[in-house]
This record gives structure tokens, sequence and C-alpha cells, in this order.
């Protein structure tokens, strides 16, 4: 991510817009779901289905849809674009989610049918989940075979004090806000650290957290 961020500023004169460091996480989270699939489709299957249910709800409230429909391609971009508008100030990528969302649409409606259905939001919202997991690895200096502390964790996220103050209006007790999600992520029994699995499950919480609270 280092050489990546290097690159990118030499060619523009710019650091890189986190839409680019996190669209180019998507491809190599995409790539390596495509040559794992039955491991990703196991992991996530396994997985209670409720920790989906707040962002599918959240689609289709914003897009205005039927609980059980489909979301075709407009109102799955025009989702991301409901979250930008609606939670960008709490972290410094999520402006970008409608037009992060555009290329991720293209590998989201795994069974081209026009539509992403429920289990396939599952799967896509576990890609993103992951993506986020990527991005802070790399962030922290680590590889994805490692494994990360919560103090790594929160440094690699990078809140600014204005997001921070925004979170303490959720929840005022931002350690005991920061733990929760945390230990609500872990899927073995060390609390400690917590592997690629568990950094993305930790995203999705979050998301969930701001879903539900904010």
């Amino acid at each position: 991510m280092q050489l990546l961020c290097a690159l990118l500023t030499l060619v523009s004169g710019q650091p890189p817009r986190p839409s680019e460091i996190f669209e180019s996480s998507y491809r190599e989270v995409r790539g390596w779901v495509d040559q794992n699939w039955w491991d990703f489709k196991a992991f996530v299957d396994a997985l209670d289905s409720s920790l989906f249910q707040p962002f599918w709800e959240f689609c289709h409230e914003e897009c205005e849809l039927e609980d059980d429909a489909g979301l075709d391609r407009e109102s799955f971009i025009g989702c991301g674009e409901a979250f930008s508008t609606t939670y960008g100030e709490y972290h410094e990528s999520f402006p970008h989610w409608g037009s992060f969302l555009e290329p991720v649409w293209e590998k989201a409606d795994w069974n081209d049918s026009g539509f992403v259905d429920w289990d396939e939001w599952r799967y896509t919202e576990a890609v993103l989940g992951g993506v986020y997991a990527n991005v802070s690895f790399q962030r922290s200096g680590k590889s994805t075979a490692d494994e990360l502390t919560g103090f790594q964790l929160e440094i690699s996220i990078g809140f600014t004090r204005q997001q921070m103050r925004l979170l303490r209006e959720l929840e005022t007790d931002r350690r005991n806000f920061y733990f929760n999600l945390w230990n609500a992520s872990q899927v073995d029994e060390n609390s400690d650290t917590a592997d690629k699995r568990e950094i993305s499950l930790f995203w999705i919480n979050f998301w969930n957290f701001l879903i539900t609270k904010a």
C-alpha cells in the first residue's frame, strides 16, 4: 500500500484519494475471493445472517423498495450514495461510497440476474468488509496473514477529532463502544488480536452501529 500511494502521488502530484485506495483494495480482495470461493462462501454462510440485515434494510428504506426486493444497479449504487450522504462524516472513505459501489456492481450480481438478492448481498457486504480489513492491515504495515491488536486497528482507522466527537454523541463511552465492536467481531478464543476475518466483521459491525445509532 505504501508503494501504491507513492506511485499514485508521483503520477498525479497529489496523494491518492481514499476512493482510489479502497478501489485498489477491492480488486485485491475480489481476486482472492474468486480463487478461494468455497472457503469464502463457507465462512459467510456460517455467520448469523442478522449481521447483514441492518445494511440491507437501510438500502431498502433509502431506495423505497419492498422488503424482499432485490437491488438493481440503480438502487445498489443509490444505496452507496445514500450511505455517503448519511454517514459520510464518520470516516474519510464513506463520502466515496456512491462511486465506490459502481465497480462493485459487476461482481455483486453473482448470477447475472440484474438484481442483487439477499444471498448475493451477504456475500457482497462480506467482500466490502474484507476490503476495509485489507486497508487496515496495509495501513498498519502488516500482511493479512498477520493479526492486529485493538490498538493497531484503532490507529489504522485514523478517526479525526471531529469524527471522534460525532461518535461520542452516539456513544458516550468511546472505549466501551470500540471494544464492544471488537468483542462482537471475534470468531476464535483469542480476543487479544484479530485476524482478517475478524477485522472484516469489525467493519461490518461498525456500519451496523452507525445505521442503528446515528
